[in-house]
């Protein structure tokens, strides 16, 4: 089964949103969520477990460093993210980086029923969840719909409310249940956004304008915009920085001075690091600090 086009946000709420316990419609799961992050939360995400849930992640947009167990993940925009009951997982080095996402926890067979799932269909998907693997999959476009559903029915609940949630919830899960059944798919780029990637970083120092790299692969501001976030998972701007970050990161790590590593990108030392801080939520001194002596998580 091919992949849907890319999620485009459609969230419609102004702020994180939180649902657990009482404020929760459905009593298989035990938390849902939607929130934006517009640079690194450090101490953001440190070391947790969901002792009795699945935790079901759609990264929307950015980009974020997570790690589980002694493995370590990078999550793009249009990606989802799972992690087993109990298993320990957080952000490297405890940071929420620069995102937008949707969660969830549920319940799954057999340690727990589905409601209003017949035993058979409820252990097929408990099967495809148990069986997975790679925690880290590109998403078809409806999981996140599906996800928005959910919450619009916590956000209004009427007497439907229950049942709708619920028809929501089902949809998603055998939504990433095909998704963890099949192949890992590569992540196709289009000659176009290709061609943008390289005209974006061929110069870390002195990057075109979007506007001048929209027109130099032949479409307009505003679809060349559309193809990108859906393609690559980032806004244009949001690639760009984060690659020149990286660039930085290996500058750093390789003795290069935080002033050189800042004049290499075009950048004076301050606003570099404003943006290191933003990106990775930390400074480059204490980044550098770090890796000279950081554990791998």
């Amino acid at each position: 089964m091919a992949l849907l086009p890319r999620a485009h946000p459609v969230h419609f709420g102004s702020g994180r949103e939180d649902y657990y316990g009482g404020r929760l419609l459905l009593p298989e799961l035990r938390h849902l969520g939607w929130d934006a992050y517009t640079k690194a939360q450090p101490e953001g995400l440190g070391e947790h477990r969901h002792v009795e849930g699945w935790e079901i992640c759609y990264l929307v947009r950015g980009q974020v460093e997570w790690w589980v167990g002694s493995e370590r993940h990078r999550v793009s925009g249009g990606q989802c993210y799972i992690t087993r009951p109990d298993e320990p997982h957080g952000g490297v080095d405890r940071v929420m980086h620069p995102c937008e996402l949707y969660w969830l926890q549920i319940r799954l067979p057999p340690q727990h029923p589905l409601p209003h799932l017949d035993r058979e269909t409820a252990l097929t998907l408990e099967r495809a969840f148990s069986g997975m693997t790679a925690r880290v999959f590109d998403a078809s476009a409806l999981i996140m719909q599906w996800f928005e559903r959910i919450l619009e029915e916590h956000r209004h609940p009427d007497g439907q409310s229950l049942l709708a949630a619920r028809g929501a919830l089902h949809l998603l899960l055998c939504e990433v249940a095909r998704a963890l059944e099949q192949k890992p798919l590569a992540r196709i780029i289009s000659e176009p956004v290709r061609r943008a990637m390289e005209l974006l970083t061929i110069r870390p120092d002195r990057a075109p304008s979007v506007t001048s790299v929209a027109r130099a692969v032949g479409l307009g501001a505003s679809r060349f915009h559309e193809r990108f976030v859906t393609e690559v998972g980032a806004t244009p701007l949001e690639f760009l920085t984060r690659h020149r970050i990286e660039l930085a990161q290996r500058q750093l790590r390789s003795g290069t001075s935080i002033s050189d590593a800042a004049a290499q990108l075009g950048f004076t030392r301050e606003y570099f690091t404003n943006v290191f801080r933003k990106v990775t939520g930390m400074s480059p001194a204490a980044w550098r600090s770090q890796e000279r002596g950081a554990s791998p998580s």
